[in-house]
């Protein structure tokens, strides 16, 4: 998805690191992992020398890139750069070597809504007019996916974004389909 430079491919094994450890990634300084996942983890590194903070959704250390399981993490990266909307995370590049992926990803503040909502005695109800502008900018969100031709899959509190601006992401394209789904009046002929 974009040229690399010979700075970023210096060293580009080191992206496998430590296990769920902080890692290094060529081009970047890893500042905090974020959290794990059975595929992928996610850290928030500074972009250089472009200055840019970031969010790295990197391939499991323990799943090797010709695993059948990276290909979703491929998948999202080629769904993500159809897209542009305010309500996704806009998806700065790919990079892939011979022990690992990730991609590089617009980072934003924020607490997804599951989160928000049960979070004990911290946690709190969204006001009506709350709930209308979180379901409107999700409705817009998945909107711009369908009208690629993208339906998301994997739609859960979990996977939404609040920023602390009011601004909504919805995230996780990685179940994402792009294959052309049938229309109401195409299932009744």
């Amino acid at each position: 998805m974009s040229a690399k430079g010979s700075e970023r491919s210096q060293g580009a094994a080191s992206a496998r690191g430590s296990s769920r450890g902080l890692r290094s990634f060529p081009g970047f300084q890893t500042l905090e992992l974020l959290g794990t996942g059975p595929i992928a983890d996610r850290y928030k590194a500074l972009q250089q020398p472009l200055g840019r903070t970031v969010l790295i959704k990197a391939l499991s250390p323990s799943i090797l890139p010709s695993s059948p399981f990276a290909a979703s993490l491929e998948h999202e990266a080629r769904l993500l750069a159809q897209l542009e909307h305010p309500n996704l995370l806009k998806l700065y590049d790919f990079e892939r070597n011979d022990d690992s992926m990730w991609l590089v990803l617009e980072y934003v503040e924020g607490v997804n809504l599951r989160d928000l909502l049960r979070t004990g005695d911290e946690g709190r109800t969204l006001e009506p007019l709350e709930a209308v502008s979180v379901a409107l900018e999700i409705t817009r969100a998945l909107e711009h996916a369908h009208e690629h031709g993208i339906v998301h899959r994997n739609l859960r509190p979990d996977n939404i974004l609040l920023t602390p601006t009011g601004g909504l992401k919805l995230l996780e394209f990685a179940a994402a389909s792009d294959e052309r789904i049938p229309t109401a009046p195409e299932l009744m002929d």
